[in-house]
């Protein structure tokens, strides 16, 4: 690549530091982090490690909102960025409460999608949209 090229991840799990040196351009490499269902939720988080240049978090933020997106700073590395960190325990509760016997996965995504108004989906339905596979991962 150029020289001038910017390198992202999109890693949901791994951080950017840990791969900045390989790159040969630490300095131009950065996080940008897609939500699932992106063109729906237009969401990218958007972190740097500890040697990107303020220039290239500029040029990556610009460029999410060039492409319709909604770029979140996060503001310190950290793996799961915003969005994982707080989705993780959401799916743990939905998956305890049915494991526990106290409700079902149909009750549980009623139950969500009735107090937060406008959200398209519950917990079960997002658990599917990531994959079984990955929702394993995330809890073991």
């Amino acid at each position: 690549m150029p020289s001038h090229t910017l390198i992202a991840t999109n890693s949901s799990t791994l951080l950017a530091r840990d791969f900045a040196a390989a790159t040969g351009r630490p300095e131009k490499y950065c996080a940008m982090h897609y939500a699932n269902l992106i063109w729906i939720k237009n969401v990218i988080e958007v972190m740097a490690h500890a040697r990107t240049a303020k220039e290239t978090l500029r040029q990556a933020t610009k460029f999410a909102i060039e492409t319709g997106m909604v770029p979140i700073a996060v503001q310190k590395e950290q793996n799961g960025y915003v969005l994982n960190t707080w989705f993780v325990p959401l799916i743990a509760a939905a998956q305890t409460l049915v494991t526990n016997g106290v409700s079902t996965p149909e009750d549980v995504d009623r139950t969500y999608l009735k107090v937060n108004a406008g959200a398209g989906m519950g917990p079960f339905a997002l658990i599917d949209m990531v994959g079984m596979k990955t929702f394993f991962d995330v809890l073991s």
